[in-house]
């Protein structure tokens, strides 16, 4: 009986973490505030389905394909395959590179001429640099660590230095191109928070593995602190109801046994401080420069 009720609480440990996933945190809030609030009387169905959109592909889509196809090259790089095989799994890894950076330059509305040059660019690097670096990987006895693996399940610090840093730069190309687009200051104010925490996250991890979910729920609760600042309303019932979820989830990090109690912490004020900072209308004007400058 004991055994059967340890498996449920796993097994509901695991749901929440995953339904919480930080990949889907950003999208989800942008749901909330197109779809549940005033702005969807302020905005057209049609321009909630392309802010909807780039958000879904450049938080979710993106970066969780760049991430598999990063641990298709570490695997490939370390197991014996056969040379078709290895061919197959190169074209593969170039399509969806030439695919990424042509659809980014595209949004930002780069020249025709000019993207189907430097996609090209980018496919002709990556056939020479992945070649190096499975030959790199067979001079060191082929002991190459699979640490791309998606984020969700990173549950040692050595795993996540490439899968943040290409989260990153898919919300980096994301946050460009809403500035492109002249949104609102708030709604860029989300992914700059989102940014803002990975980058962080990046910086820590070199030491200390802190808990991306709980940065992510902690940014939630700072959304919503600021935005009952921005439009009016009581946050009681929210931070209520966002409280618990976050002790729920925090909860559950630490009956999976992927974090402690420090770093749960760690992560929550790491992500409710950003997300303030973020949505303040003052730091935001101060942050917002340096992307208005590129575009």
């Amino acid at each position: 009986m004991k055994s059967y009720a340890n498996t449920y609480i796993m097994s509901g440990a695991r749901i929440l973490s995953r339904i919480f996933t930080p990949f889907s945190v950003p999208f989800l809030s942008f749901v909330a505030l197109l779809l549940f609030s005033h702005l969807n009387l302020t905005f057209t169905a049609r321009d909630i389905f392309y802010i909807l959109d780039i958000i879904f592909r450049y938080t979710i889509v993106m970066p969780i394909i760049s991430i598999f196809f990063i641990h298709k090259i570490n695997h490939l790089s370390y197991i014996e395959q056969h040379p078709r095989e290895r061919s197959i799994g190169a074209f593969m890894i170039s399509t969806f590179c030439y695919l990424f950076t042509f659809i980014i330059f595209a949004e930002l509305r780069i020249p025709l001429i000019s993207n189907y040059i430097l996609s090209c660019a980018v496919v002709f690097a990556l056939f020479i640099l992945v070649p190096i670096k499975w030959k790199v990987d067979v001079k060191t006895n082929g002991l190459v660590k699979s640490n791309s693996g998606v984020l969700t399940e990173l549950n040692e610090r050595e795993q996540r230095f490439m899968p943040l840093l290409l989260t990153i730069i898919s919300y980096f190309f994301c946050a460009v191109i809403m500035f492109k687009r002249d949104l609102p200051w708030y709604m860029n104010g989300i992914i700059i928070a989102s940014l803002i925490i990975l980058l962080i996250h990046l910086i820590i991890n070199a030491r200390w593995r802190v808990s991306e979910h709980m940065a992510a729920i902690g940014g939630v609760m700072g959304g919503v602190i600021a935005f009952s600042s921005l439009f009016l309303y009581d946050p009681t019932k929210w931070i209520c109801i966002f409280t618990a979820i976050a002790g729920a989830l925090g909860t559950t990090r630490m009956i999976l046994g992927h974090n402690n109690l420090g770093e749960i912490f760690a992560g929550f004020i790491i992500g409710l401080s950003c997300t303030l900072i973020a949505l303040n209308d003052t730091y935001n004007h101060l942050i917002s420069s340096f992307f208005k400058y590129i575009v």
